[in-house]
């Protein structure tokens, strides 16, 4: 009896630790997951600041990012 007692607990020990590395493992697929979307949303902002740069050299660099900004006052002179 002490044999099969052994043998049920070897075979319980073995069941909980599957199941504690059913759940790390979801875990760190979850993680992957949400690693994954963070690169995803950093390719697109990179895409995007690069398009933003493209637009700002094509009408003529940094003198002229007033108008990206929304800096549109007038200078109180020209009122």
């Amino acid at each position: 009896m002490n044999e099969h007692a052994s043998l049920y607990d070897y075979w319980r020990s073995l069941l909980m630790e599957e199941q504690h590395n059913e759940e790390r493992n979801n875990r760190l697929l979850r993680k992957l997951d949400e690693i994954e979307q963070r690169t995803s949303l950093l390719n697109e902002r990179s895409e995007r600041l690069k398009q933003l740069r493209m637009i700002r050299h094509q009408h003529g660099g940094p003198n002229h990012i007033g108008a990206f900004n929304g800096n549109t006052k007038r200078h109180p002179a020209s009122s």
